[in-house]
């Protein structure tokens, strides 16, 4: 099994967590969430996972006929509504890629996955978060963002300055969309542009020759300062760099920590 997207979804003081798992003959839903968040009913199944707070259940009623060409990896919540970002799943007249189909988690019944937001003209793989302007960012041959809040939906594709080869979505400030480009410098490193969400203008951060390897779609915290991102390597060694973990950027000095984030000891 692998996991193929996750998104966070507001309940009440916490946050939960919608996992989709890709299993050897189905796509299975699961949500990770506050054991008062939500009342059992008979549309999902609990999983033998939970602590004096937090449980696991399976989401069976989010399965659906397109899931298994549905392979996208971008995963977007917004007030209780689950987004899947178009990924190989066709429609319309002439059959383009639809930019989105949509779920209402709380419809408690069987769930009907709709289509909305036009058309795109190229596949989007490199992840989707919701921004505090309300819109969905999404990456992948091409940018977009999302309108879902107004009867009127639409996608606005958000142009950089340079073209962009795979771009991959590294995280979303109150602010800011980053954004980096795997190996994307003359010697291999990997480039890091940012979007202003109010100017609208692009940005490119010399982060020197360090800054390589894999990285996850972070969370940003610290009243906006630092975004936590998983790695594959450390982003300031040249040597013995290859060290997995979760690594700080910090956003107002355009640098990241040298160090990865080391567990407390309450977690070991």
């Amino acid at each position: 099994m692998a996991v193929g997207a996750i998104a966070n979804r507001d309940s009440g003081e916490d946050k939960a967590i919608i996992v989709r798992v890709f299993g050897s003959d189905k796509i299975y839903w699961y949500v990770i969430e506050e054991k008062s968040a939500i009342d059992d009913d008979e549309n999902t199944m609990m999983i033998g996972c939970e602590s004096d707070t937090d449980r696991v259940r399976r989401l069976d009623f989010l399965c659906s006929d397109f899931d298994e060409e549905a392979l996208s990896i971008n995963l977007a919540v917004k007030n209780s509504t689950l987004y899947l970002i178009d990924g190989r799943v066709t429609g319309g007249s002439n059959g383009e890629h639809i930019a989105y189909r949509h779920l209402d988690l709380d419809s408690g019944e069987e769930g009907e996955w709709r289509p909305a937001g036009g058309n795109l003209v190229n596949y989007q793989y490199g992840g989707a978060s919701v921004g505090p302007d309300g819109y969905i960012y999404t990456v992948g041959n091409n940018i977009y963002r999302f309108s879902t809040s107004t009867h009127d939906k639409f996608h606005e594709e958000l142009i950089p300055p340079q073209i962009m080869a795979q771009p991959r979505l590294l995280g979303l400030s109150r602010n800011k969309l980053f954004i980096y480009i795997l190996g994307g410098t003359v010697d291999g490193a990997n480039l890091m542009f940012c979007f202003d969400l109010k100017s609208g203008s692009w940005d490119v951060l010399d982060l020197g020759d360090n800054f390589r390897g894999d990285w996850s779609a972070g969370v940003v915290l610290f009243e906006d300062r630092y975004l936590f991102s998983f790695g594959s390597q450390n982003p300031t060694r040249e040597e013995d760099a290859e060290v997995p973990g979760i690594y700080v950027f910090d956003i107002e000095n355009r640098r990241w920590l040298s160090e990865p984030v080391e567990a407390s000891p309450m977690m070991d």
